[in-house]
C-alpha cells in the first residue's frame, strides 16, 4: 500500500505517515516508482500502528465486534475490566489532596467556595495567587487557601 493509501487507512495525513516512518513506527519497503524509489507499507504494520494509536477504541471495538467471540467471563465482568483500564489511563499523576499549588478550579473543589468568591478574594488581596504561564493562569498555595478558609 502506498503512502496516500496508508494515510487514508489510518485516517491521518501523508505528512503523519512520513513522521511515523522517520520515528521508526513504520518501516516501509521501497519499490521503484515513476520518479524514483517509493515506500510501500504492509497491512499488518498499519494494523498494529492503528491499534497503538487508540488502545481504548480497539478494546471497545473488540467487545462489540459483529462476530461473537469466545468469552471466558460474563459480559459484565469484561465491561468492568474495560472501564477500569480506561479509568487508569485518565487518572491524574498527583491527587488533589497531595498538591501544594492549586489552580482556581482545584481550589474551588478543595475549599467548597465558589469560583467567583475565590476570584474576588484574589482581586481584593485577601487571598494570594501567583500568575503562571504565558496566559497568566493563577495558582494558589494550599496553605494560603487554608488560611483564607479559617479567616473568612
Amino acid at each position: 500500500m502506498n503512502k496516500a493509501e496508508a494515510a487514508a487507512y489510518l485516517k491521518v495525513s501523508t505528512r503523519a505517515i512520513e513522521r511515523y516512518t522517520a520515528h521508526g513506527k513504520l518501516t516501509p519497503k521501497y519499490e521503484k516508482g515513476r520518479t524514483g524509489l517509493a515506500p510501500v507499507y504492509e497491512q499488518a504494520q498499519l494494523d498494529e500502528l492503528k491499534r497503538q494509536m487508540n488502545p481504548a477504541q480497539s478494546l471497545i471495538r473488540r467487545d462489540i465486534s459483529d462476530k461473537p467471540a469466545k468469552r471466558d467471563k460474563p459480559a459484565n465482568v469484561q465491561t468492568v475490566a474495560l472501564v477500569r483500564q480506561i479509568a487508569a489511563m485518565l487518572k491524574p499523576a498527583v491527587s488533589l489532596a497531595d498538591k501544594w499549588r492549586l489552580t482556581i478550579d482545584e481550589a474551588v473543589q478543595l475549599s467548597g467556595l465558589s469560583k467567583g468568591e475565590i476570584e474576588k478574594a484574589i482581586k481584593a488581596g485577601r487571598l494570594k495567587a501567583e500568575k503562571r504561564g504565558a496566559h497568566g493562569s493563577r495558582v494558589i498555595k494550599r496553605e494560603d487557601l487554608l488560611a483564607y478558609n479559617k479567616k473568612y
